[in-house]
């Protein structure tokens, strides 16, 4: 909303443009933690070459690791599963000692992912008191 009030574009090649305050909470969290980014969003269905272009050509925070990869498409498939395949073929030793925070504003998680999750606000994004929460997980 913010770059609409000021007039600038809301896209560009890449698609939307994410709102400057939820990219600056984003770097804020990854300058404090250094964790990398998996993204599991519908972004990636750009596939991990667009992906890494459009985060180098948006300058945006962080060191993108990968995505998650896309599971067949069934009633119950859930954004949470695709988050344990690549868990169980990422983590190294014991996935569920892997340090993660899930930030998103869906509730298709497992239930033991829950301790793992920030939950935003679909309106906002990701805020600074989101990204405390994200960084108390992570450390």
């Amino acid at each position: 909303m913010e770059l609409y009030t000021k007039g600038f574009p809301l896209k560009d090649d890449y698609g939307p443009f994410f709102d400057p305050e939820t990219v600056e909470s984003l770097r804020g969290l990854v300058n404090v933690t250094d964790a990398g980014i998996i993204i599991t969003s519908t972004w990636k269905y750009k596939g991990w070459d667009a992906m890494q272009t459009l985060w180098a050509m948006r300058k945006m925070p962080g060191i993108l690791l990968d995505i998650t990869p896309t599971l067949p498409a069934s009633f119950l498939y859930t954004r949470g599963m695709e988050i344990n395949k690549w868990l169980n073929t990422n983590a190294s030793n014991n996935p569920s000692e892997y340090r993660y925070v899930i930030i998103d504003d869906g509730f298709d998680f497992m239930p033991e992912q829950e301790p793992h999750l920030v939950l935003t606000d679909p309106t906002i994004g990701l805020t600074a008191k989101d990204a405390e929460k994200a960084q108390a997980i992570l450390l």
